[in-house]
């Protein structure tokens, strides 16, 4: 990524590449800053691959950050910024990471981190010179940044993407939606999912305009996609909907793609976005192979139609320099955009497995038959059901816990906890979610609570599952 941003600056450093609230970047404006703030970060580090946690709210800041840090050879790894405490001294213990650069002062001054934490605010008061600076170059088949997934195990996994990796999803991104110098993509999806990193990645390979919207709010969004004359777009369904909710809103004559993934079935309006004629692309993909890996206009699933049967989603052919193939139901993927592997395990030699069940027919085109069902998506975010179960087994009063994800208009899915527990009552189910949000992100936290006394269960003593949706109101 900086390397492109690097020779961007070289070729044509007065174009511009980027709008950040009423600024408006060029390619040399941006490789200054990144300059500047690599000064800042080289006091603090050792040596090349150093892992770097970004805790920013600030999507410009985490950008300018995440490049940095490739500028002076370390490897970033940008977080949610509003995850639990806790949750960040696991993670900088599981990448085994030197520093810690936070916009959240409650994560300043503890001894017992380990890595150094400082805020943010001090890369900016530490500005230098940029003469000197020496930084490595990093490519082929280095650690370009590390993301977390909880993919299907609910222990987070550290995801090491490559250069190598970065640049061929973005190919493969151009082959399929042919990128044109004149397209305004707006950015709204955050940078620690690889749906809002690759955009960047692509944007600077290929030389397109970036929109950087400051939050995803469905007014703001309605608001650039209007002024900017945006061409491009990525969204979960829940924020095309929610878009789609606005009274008058319509996507400007310029719109050429909308492209939608990251959530399951039961959250994408399908026929109603063919009758409107949005020029919707579907996608399917993951962490774990850089983005997309298949996808397809919403007129190919027009054309197969007829033969989706209501448990599956039809999604397209692979990308290009992709493979894909079925076993056992699981879709399985080879090709250089699968990640070189987790952290702290064997790098992915060969085929490897998504977790998710699938088909693909006789043209070619992939079809989801489900996500396993282990994996709750509710508004584009993964959430593991035993997860979230072992935290709620943490709670005194609860002595059994089961998480389930039901399929609901607005977010795809929502999810639901069942516990069973002595105190069966309103006011423990409120107090339940109080102590949720102490404990987990936003988008773990149930949407209901289902107490019961005692948990249906088969002849064999496991819970029953069907008997506990039951239950809901």
């Amino acid at each position: 990524m900086i390397s492109w941003l690097q020779q961007r600056r070289a070729s044509t450093p007065d174009h511009p590449c980027l709008r950040w609230k009423s600024k408006t970047y060029s390619y040399r404006d941006l490789a200054l800053l990144v300059r500047q703030y690599g000064n800042a970060l080289e006091k603090y580090l050792y040596k090349p691959g150093d892992r770097v946690l970004i805790v920013e709210k600030d999507p410009f800041e985490q950008m300018i950050l995440i490049l940095a840090c490739q500028l002076v050879g370390t490897i970033p790894v940008p977080l949610d910024p509003k995850l639990p405490v806790q949750s960040y001294r696991q993670l900088a213990k599981t990448v085994a990471a030197r520093l810690i650069i936070s916009c959240r002062p409650e994560l300043l001054g503890g001894e017992s981190w380990g890595p150094l934490v400082i805020p943010s605010t001090r890369i900016q008061m530490d500005f230098t010179s940029s003469a000197g600076l020496l930084h490595v170059q990093q490519q082929g088949d280095w650690v370009a940044v590390i993301l977390f997934t909880s993919g299907t195990t609910g222990t987070p996994k550290a995801v090491q993407l490559t250069f190598d990796n970065l640049c061929a999803s973005a190919a493969a991104w151009r082959e399929r939606l042919q990128f044109q110098p004149n397209d305004r993509y707006l950015l709204c999806l955050p940078l620690h999912h690889i749906g809002g990193l690759a955009i960047v990645a692509r944007a600077l390979q290929f030389g397109f305009f970036l929109v950087l919207a400051p939050d995803a709010g469905s007014e703001t969004m309605a608001g650039l996609l209007s002024a900017e004359r945006v061409s491009l777009v990525s969204l979960v369904p829940t924020m095309l909907r929610r878009l789609l909710a606005i009274k008058k809103f319509a996507f400007p004559e310029s719109m050429r793609a909308i492209i939608v993934g990251g959530g399951p079935a039961e959250g994408l309006d399908l026929a109603k976005w063919a009758e409107q004629e949005y020029p919707v692309f579907l996608v399917y993909g993951m962490t774990e192979t850089g983005s997309a890996i298949a996808g397809g206009w919403l007129k190919d699933w027009e054309n197969k139609r007829s033969e989706n049967t209501g448990d599956s989603l039809f999604i397209g052919s692979p990308f290009p320099s992709v493979e894909l193939r079925i076993r056992n139901d699981e879709i399985q993927v080879r090709g250089p955009v699968v990640m070189k592997g987790y952290w702290g395990e064997p790098d992915v030699s060969d085929w490897f497995s998504t977790g998710d069940l699938g088909r693909i027919d006789n043209e070619g085109f992939l079809n989801i038959l489900m996500r396993r069902q282990d994996r709750i998506v509710t508004g584009g975010e993964n959430v593991n059901p035993q997860a979230l179960e072992r935290i709620l087994m943490e709670h005194p009063a609860i002595k059994e816990a089961v998480i389930l994800g039901v399929p609901d208009a607005e977010w795809g899915q929502i999810v639901v906890a069942f516990v069973e527990t002595a105190e069966v009552d309103s006011v423990f189910s409120a107090t339940l979610l109080d102590w949720c949000r102490r404990r987990v992100p936003g988008y773990m936290i149930p949407k209901q609570v289902v107490s019961t006394s005692e948990f249906p269960r088969t002849a064999l003593g496991k819970i029953d599952r069907e008997r506990l949706l039951s239950l809901l109101s």
